[in-house]
């Protein structure tokens, strides 16, 4: 977050009134892991979820994403949900879940809201390359195959252009056209009723190299001659570090954009917006976050955690410690009194991350077709148990756990 914002520091007007918290842990690696304690709170870490171990982890991962929208909607609110993740465990979030509840609109954006300007954008000045590249592809595929990899030279054919792509991401069009969509989809109205939105969006989930120096998407990606303010800082060596920092550079725009979008419309001000995600991925960027005892990169548990309260106006950044099971907490608070879970009948609360150190899970068994029992399936070869508490930077606060 510290390079995006040097690099384009527009959002530091555009996020004015966010805090910043970079000491944030999520319980799990993966989306299975990291969602339930997101959506739901301390009760849904994969540790709790599985001493509830007679119930199928499905409808542990359904309640959570249940719990903030029923909640809101029994006082009062105008609730709308778009593309609740792995609802009812299927990769499209099956929204009948909320079948039980009429007046919760819920709304499966991604794949349907398409931006048809990124694909025209996309293909402009694509063509002279790609003829040269039919012409060049004749030579490899004459040449003799101990030759092949060399003149092929992953695609470029040693073009000057130093050419990083030649194919059009789908997956992330899908999800970005969202974020770029955001300011269409959203209906200001004069009258005074209170809302809930939630929108789970994954173009930082399936990133793509993107145009510098603006982050456009394009068939043909050329960026020699360009840096970004992350280079000389952080690991930007190798293919997936590159586009996870391109991924989150554009989506930040895109949102930076909305908000001003916002405050155009006298909306921003009041309105609390949180911006979470469910797990990290560990890219091995920062050297501080690579423990050797015990031996993890935090970058897999380290999500992003921004929250803006109603008529803040400063952007600030605070080192206090928090993981994304605060969000239920966060977004209640001073709205509900005394918040109820209406499915267990406990107190929603951030009480338990100071009570005792947090539990979290490293494993891989990240399948939602497989891992579908009663307790989740962590019996892969990263599959340990560590607690972390205060500072999750600090190597002597992470313990394995047997």
């Amino acid at each position: 977050i510290p390079y995006i914002f040097e690099e384009k520091p527009q959002l530091i007007d555009q996020f004015a009134g966010f805090t910043y918290y970079p000491n944030t842990l999520s319980h799990g690696c993966f989306t299975n892991f990291g969602t339930p304690g997101l959506f739901g709170g301390y009760e849904y870490t994969p540790a709790e979820m599985n001493k509830r171990d007679t119930e199928l982890i499905k409808d542990k991962h359904n309640e959570a994403l249940k719990l903030l929208p029923v909640l809101f909607n029994n006082n009062d609110f105008d609730v709308t949900v778009c593309d609740p993740p792995y609802a009812n465990y299927k990769l499209v979030p099956d929204l009948s879940i909320f079948d039980d509840y009429p007046n919760i609109k819920r709304y499966l954006l991604t794949g349907v809201v398409r931006d048809d300007n990124l694909i025209v954008n996309a293909d402009k000045n694509s063509l002279s390359q790609n003829e040269r590249n039919f012409f060049c592809y004749s030579i490899f595929k004459s040449l003799p195959l101990a030759f092949g990899e060399v003149f092929y030279n992953k695609g470029n054919y040693y073009s000057s252009k130093n050419v990083s792509s030649l194919s059009f991401d789908k997956l992330f069009f899908d999800e970005f056209s969202v974020l770029t969509k955001l300011s269409n989809l959203t209906n200001i109205i004069e009258e005074k009723r209170n809302c809930y939105l939630s929108i789970t969006n994954g173009a930082t989930h399936n990133p793509t190299k993107l145009q510098l120096p603006n982050y456009e998407l394009k068939t043909v990606v050329n960026n020699s001659g360009y840096k970004t303010a992350a280079d000389d800082h952080i690991k930007m060596n190798d293919n997936e570090q590159i586009i996870h920092y391109h991924a989150n550079v554009a989506s930040l725009m895109e949102l930076g954009k909305w908000f001003d979008f916002m405050r155009e419309n006298d909306v921003f001000d009041n309105t609390r917006i949180i911006l979470v995600a469910d797990h990290g991925f560990g890219l091995g960027q920062f050297d501080y976050m690579l423990m050797k005892n015990p031996e993890i990169d935090v970058e897999w548990c380290n999500p992003l955690l921004m929250v803006k309260d109603f008529n803040s106006k400063e952007f600030t950044t605070s080192n206090e410690f928090m993981t994304n099971a605060d969000v239920p907490t966060l977004a209640l608070q001073d709205i509900i009194e005394k918040p109820i879970n209406p499915f267990t009948g406990k107190l929603i609360s951030d009480a338990d991350k100071n009570l005792h150190p947090q539990i979290i899970t490293t494993s891989w068994s990240w399948n939602i077709t497989t891992n579908i029992g009663t307790v989740f399936d962590t019996s892969d070869e990263h599959g340990h148990w560590y607690s972390v508490h205060d500072n999750i930077f600090e190597e002597g606060n992470w313990q394995l756990l047997k």
